[in-house]
């Protein structure tokens, strides 16, 4: 009886143990207090439906798009956000003045 007991024991703690180191490797750690959402914009200038034929009619093979990125440095990031926030203040305030045109 004092055998089951103690294997009983022994085992609850072990799946306790287990539960817990599961659950902390399942933890998301947020770096920094970023809540938006990065955004890539890619752009290209517009064809005509002639010129989407040619293009597509001379590729061969597979078409590849590479992409590439370096680790910024901590004040590059920096420098980054503010020019984003700076781009969305200009945007915000052409859509205001755009809206009071409209309004009047």
């Amino acid at each position: 009886m004092k055998s089951s007991l103690k294997n009983t024991t022994i085992f609850a703690v072990a799946m306790c143990a287990a539960v817990f180191i599961s659950g902390s490797a399942f933890n998301t750690v947020k770096h920094g207090t970023h809540d938006k959402i990065q955004t890539v914009t890619i752009s290209a200038k517009a064809m005509t439906e002639a010129q989407k034929l040619a293009y597509d009619a001379e590729q061969n093979g597979i078409q590849t798009v590479v992409i590439s990125a370096k680790r910024l440095t901590t004040e590059q990031k920096l420098a980054m956000d503010q020019q984003d926030q700076q781009n969305q203040f200009k945007q915000q305030s052409v859509a205001e003045k755009n809206n009071r045109r409209t309004a009047i």
